[in-house]
């Protein structure tokens, strides 16, 4: 994963084309009014790495608030999983936090939506998302 200094907090430019052009994709079939969930997210979009059972796999994050994560990746994930998410926080320092799969659907051949939820609140707090 990228650091801080070699790669802006907000921006996807240098993410995979393929990548770019599902995120757009996916916000133009589900614009915020449509969203069905309890809590609300906040846009926040980082790459990091999800270990599952040892294997890592590359994740593209969506959206988060203090409980959850939303991202998209190119392996299947069974819901029910644990691992450790890795990923920049809101204030640039990359964290590792232990979380489980809540959600996994495919949305395109060979690429999922997950999401995932923490324990404990330990992840981000609201207002450091919001203020990013």
């Amino acid at each position: 994963m990228q650091t801080v200094e070699s790669q802006p907090l907000t921006t996807t430019d240098t993410w995979p084309a393929d990548v770019r052009e599902l995120f757009d994709s996916i916000e133009h079939a589900f614009p915020p009014i449509l969203q069905r969930r309890k809590l609300p997210r906040t846009p926040y979009k980082r790459q990091g790495s999800l270990e599952l059972a040892g294997e890592t796999v590359a994740i593209y994050s969506r959206d988060a608030n203090m409980w959850t994560v939303g991202f998209i990746t190119s392996r299947r994930i069974d819901s029910n999983q644990r691992g450790l998410l890795r990923i920049l926080s809101p204030d640039g320092v990359e964290r590792t936090l232990r979380c489980r799969v809540i959600r996994s659907r495919e949305i395109r051949p060979g690429w999922f939506d997950v999401g995932v939820e923490f324990p404990t609140e330990e992840a981000f707090a609201e207002s450091q998302i919001l203020n990013n």
